[in-house]
């Protein structure tokens, strides 16, 4: 499976519920898997910010709630917020 695909099948719930995420994802200049901060997907007007950069390795285990998102926040956040948050 290509990583469009990949990425394609698991926002498609998430999209069905809020809509079409952002065509740009927020990224740093170091990835995360280096030491950086985590890249995330978004929703932003309606604050939702979600982080999936090792959902396409096998050993990542599924949420109780059996998603593959590292991070997942409907909680108002702003971008800055939720870098913050997610990259503590």
């Amino acid at each position: 499976m290509s990583y469009e695909e990949h990425y394609k099948s698991l926002f498609a719930n998430l999209e069905k519920e809020h809509g079409q995420l952002d065509e740009e994802t927020l990224t740093s200049i170091i990835g995360f898997s280096g030491g950086g901060a985590v890249s995330l997907c978004t929703k932003q007007e309606k604050s939702v910010f979600v982080s999936c950069e090792l959902s396409a390795y096998q050993e990542q285990k599924l949420s109780s709630e059996g998603l593959r998102y590292e991070f997942l926040s409907f909680s108002g956040l702003c971008e800055t917020e939720a870098r913050s948050l997610f990259t503590a």
